[in-house]
């Protein structure tokens, strides 16, 4: 998370969402000391004004980088009519693309990507191991069940971007950065390698919501 006072936004981190990637833009180029963030582990951004507390009881696969929204409110981070008044930035993307891209990533140590086991991991639409891809991309964005989110599509990063620079007169101390891009599938072509129809239908299943506000967002049905 990123809450940034002086440019009045909030960034929630959606895993597998250019998160450290725009965690870096905005508390290089917006944040200052007073401002509330999270690690950025890629460039040694160390955590500020996150309460101990808070880093333990969500330490379980640095789930405290990935606070949704209601649980930052409720942690007493921001009130909610703070929340509320503030543009609460996220990222949304294709679940069938974030899903392979968490795959990879998890077995980045791995030589065997193995469409059988992506398959078998993601059987019921989540990882079966992690915990924040149990969460909706549309869940971290919301206050008491209602979206109070300021969507940014992953694939128009570069136009949300520039928007943002424009709108706020921004002079930047450093540009959009790629961390973990080696790490990503590249060939579109993989998607209909590793999956096959059921687990399309479980993961379709299961992030319904997300799937739906891609598409109200995009106009691509997927």
């Amino acid at each position: 998370m990123v809450i940034c006072d002086q440019y009045n936004f909030n960034f929630i981190r959606i895993p597998k969402n250019a998160s450290s990637s725009l965690a870096h833009f905005f508390v290089e180029n917006c944040c200052n000391n007073r401002d509330i963030y999270t690690e950025v582990n890629d460039v040694g951004i160390t955590n500020n004004k996150v309460p101990h507390n808070i880093i333990l009881q969500y330490k379980k696969q640095y789930r405290f980088i990935h606070l949704t929204l209601q649980e930052i409110i409720d942690n007493d981070l921001i009130s909610k009519s703070d929340a509320i008044k503030k543009k609460n930035i996220g990222v949304i993307r294709n679940p069938l693309d974030r899903q392979l891209s968490l795959y990879f990533f998890l077995n980045r140590t791995s030589r065997n990507n193995s469409p059988d086991e992506f398959r078998e991991h993601f059987k019921d639409g989540y990882h079966f191991r992690d915990v924040s891809n149990h969460i909706r991309q549309t869940d971290y964005l919301t206050i008491d069940g209602i979206d109070r989110g300021d969507w940014w599509v992953y694939e128009n990063l570069d136009t949300h971007i520039n928007e943002f620079i424009e709108k706020n007169t921004l002079t930047l101390k450093t540009g959009l950065k790629n961390f973990k891009s080696q790490i990503r599938p590249k060939d579109k072509s993989i998607v209909d390698k590793f999956y096959d129809q059921k687990t399309i239908d479980a993961v379709k299943k299961y992030y319904e919501k997300d799937f739906e506000k891609y598409y109200n967002l995009t106009g691509i049905e997927i």
